[in-house]
């Protein structure tokens, strides 16, 4: 079970249907959450996400979308309902007169499980690495750039680990 933190039924629908095709339940919570200022309709998603995890303490997602026009330098971008409620549809022809009226939608899709943190702790680090295998860390305490490989199970065989570019 997802929850989708909106409070606009139109993208509930759209977005459980698309998740349900994937064998994913989604279930509509209505939250109050804040309008983050920006142009960026995957920073606004993650903005909203973070939030609405730190109300729900479930495994969550938000969407935000964007009108984008090319010739207005990218505006109304992530302010499309505040656009619409000042300026209108009216505003925006009349910004556009003889301009190109080409056009983009823009979606930004943010999950978020509580899973994910800047800082892992110990236990989190060692269950990756017994299922990614023996992969090679960084330490807090270390110089940037100098890796680590620890024989975490003290059993088995050659391990190998080591860096590469990719």
């Amino acid at each position: 079970m997802i929850y989708f933190a909106t409070a606009n039924r139109g993208k509930y629908e759209t977005v459980s249907a698309v998740l349900a095709e994937a064998g994913v339940e989604a279930e509509r919570v209505d939250l109050e959450l804040a309008e983050p200022r920006s142009t960026d309709v995957a920073a606004v998603a993650s903005a909203k996400v973070l939030e609405a995890w730190e109300k729900l303490r479930r495994p969550c997602i938000c969407v935000d979308s964007g009108f984008f026009i090319p010739a207005l330098g990218g505006f109304p971008a992530a302010y499309v309902n505040f656009v619409l409620g000042t300026i209108g549809t009216a505003g925006i022809m009349r910004l556009l007169e003889g301009k190109p009226r080409a056009c983009e939608f823009r979606n930004g899709l943010a999950y978020f499980d509580g899973y994910t943190s800047e800082f892992l702790p110990a236990n989190l680090l060692q269950a990756q690495r017994d299922y990614f295998g023996a992969h090679m860390y960084q330490r807090l305490d270390a110089e940037r750039g100098r890796f680590f490989h620890t024989n975490w199970t003290e059993r088995g065989g050659n391990t190998v680990s080591g860096t590469y570019v990719v």
